[in-house]
């Protein structure tokens, strides 16, 4: 897991198109998680739709997928659930019952693959909840008063604190608006911290 998705890009995701379709790494991390979350639901009502031959539905959420996927980067993936999607649009459910499976199992191995970039469970270590609630209490406080160098401070503390990379992105942002004495952006993404 690194800042720059070189794991990601490793594993085969195409992470300029997705940061191209999201905008900036905060939001790809978000579209990432997003991702991750809905793997059990989606998984099951394609799994339902397949099994009660309810093409139509079965093609919409393909389709959801399809545009899920590109969305990370996952060309793959993308790639098979547009093939599902035609081929369900044309009752061709041969083509469908061919590839299902082997698309199933490539959206849970992207699932795993980006499961360290989601926001699911704790966020950070419960030992350290209230030493982080303080500290960005100290770093609004800091902002409030335009204290650049207190902010400057708190901020080198809150680095040292187990954040999940999602976290850490918005720790790059709160410290890009300090440098640019943009205090009220910083005291807003503050809050996200919690």
């Amino acid at each position: 897991m690194s800042q720059d998705f070189s794991d990601l890009r490793e594993k085969g995701l195409d992470v300029d198109a997705a940061l191209s379709y999201t905008g900036d790494s905060r939001k790809y991390i978000l579209a990432l998680t997003r991702f991750h979350d809905a793997y059990d639901k989606n998984r099951s009502k394609i799994e339902k739709c397949l099994k009660e031959k309810d093409y139509d539905n079965y093609c919409m959420l393909v389709h959801a997928l399809k545009s899920n996927a590109r969305m990370i980067g996952c060309n793959n993936l993308g790639n098979v659930a547009e093939r599902l999607q035609y081929a369900s649009a044309d009752k061709d459910v041969a083509t469908v019952e061919e590839y299902n499976d082997s698309m199933l199992s490539q959206y849970e191995e992207v699932k795993n693959i980006v499961s360290e970039y989601a926001k699911s469970g704790s966020e950070i270590d419960s030992a350290e909840k209230d030493k982080v609630a303080k500290l960005v209490e100290e770093l609004k406080e800091s902002l409030e008063d335009y204290d650049y160098k207190k902010s400057m401070d708190v901020y080198s503390e809150l680095l040292k604190c187990n954040f999940k990379p999602n976290k850490k992105i918005i720790l790059n942002d709160i410290k890009s608006n300090i440098d640019e004495f943009m205090y009220d952006e910083a005291f807003e993404i503050a809050n996200q911290l919690l």
